[in-house]
């Protein structure tokens, strides 16, 4: 998509509203094996993690266009605090910048 990314962890609750959080922001790790189904089904995983990522970014892309992901996603929505955006990067960058200096 043409950012640069940077990757800081912060330990604990977020240190600010709209701050590190993520769809993925659980107070319990999630965690998807697929062992049991290999062993029992023999499944087999058509394509890796990193091989799907940049097609599936780009449909993301395309599904939201510049609607807020809450419209584009209504039913993953629904599983979280209306009141906090999960993908608040003014507020990333802002915190961010106050460490920086």
């Amino acid at each position: 998509m043409g950012v640069e990314t940077k990757t800081v962890l912060v330990e604990g609750d977020p240190p600010e509203r709209g701050v590190g959080l993520t769809p993925w922001s659980v107070r319990h790790p999630v965690v998807y094996d697929m062992a049991a189904a290999e062993r029992e089904l023999g499944y087999r995983p058509v394509t890796s993690y990193a091989d799907s990522l940049a097609e599936t970014v780009h449909w993301l892309v395309e599904q939201l266009g510049d609607r807020d992901w809450r419209e584009a996603f209504p039913t993953m929505a629904e599983n979280y605090d209306p009141n906090v955006d999960l993908f608040d990067y003014a507020a990333e960058d802002a915190w961010l910048a106050q460490r920086e200096d």
